[in-house]
């Protein structure tokens, strides 16, 4: 049975509101690095296309968002985690909303320059709210009913392609394409990612 655009709701074991819980393991390999643990991105007024959080809530997340975090946590050999998490301060110490995605599949490719093409699959993306504000936005959003602390899921079975930089203790990621575009990511964000 095709399990494409079904919605379910998952619990959280430990709802946070801080940032990413997800436990690392496995290891992958690009080139001579290691894709290995956990890595997170500095507090962000600003996201990696370069637009403000500032202008997003007031479009597409929860009025009350100050800033974010991006996470990337090795699951397997072959799945990631890729998550944002939102904040209600400047500060990013109080998490209002996540989006976690889970990428399955994941394969390293041939390497474009310093960077790597990578494929996968784009399995489910999980929302949490973590206060009323975000939890009323999520609601509308998917017009259902959500819960505070619990993730509500939504499985995509995506085929997705990107692109890797992978240095040391450092990681950076492009844009997503579908697997079946005729174009290919050339380059990465500059927001980077670290252990």
């Amino acid at each position: 049975s095709s399990k494409d655009d079904e919605e379910e709701s998952t619990t959280t074991p430990t709802p946070t509101t801080s940032g990413s819980t997800t436990t690392a393991t496995g290891s992958i390999s690009v080139g001579s690095e290691s894709l290995t643990g956990s890595y997170s991105s500095s507090c962000l007024t600003t996201d990696r296309t370069g637009t403000t959080v500032a202008s997003r809530a007031s479009s597409d997340l929860p009025s009350n968002t100050k800033a974010l975090k991006y996470y990337l946590i090795v699951t397997s050999s072959s799945s990631v985690e890729f998550s944002e998490y939102w904040y209600s301060d400047a500060s990013c110490s109080t998490s209002n909303v996540s989006m976690a995605e889970l990428w399955t599949s994941f394969s390293v490719d041939n390497a474009s320059g310093s960077n790597y093409k990578i494929t996968y699959t784009l399995y489910s993306s999980s929302y949490t709210p973590y206060d009323t504000t975000a939890k009323t936005f999520l609601d509308t959003q998917f017009t259902t009913t959500t819960t505070i602390g619990t993730a509500h899921t939504v499985i995509e079975n995506t085929s997705l392609k990107n692109i890797i930089y992978v240095s040391s203790n450092n990681v950076k990621i492009g844009p997503p394409y579908l697997s079946s575009a005729s174009n290919d990511p050339s380059s990465v964000y500059d927001t980077e990612m670290t252990k």
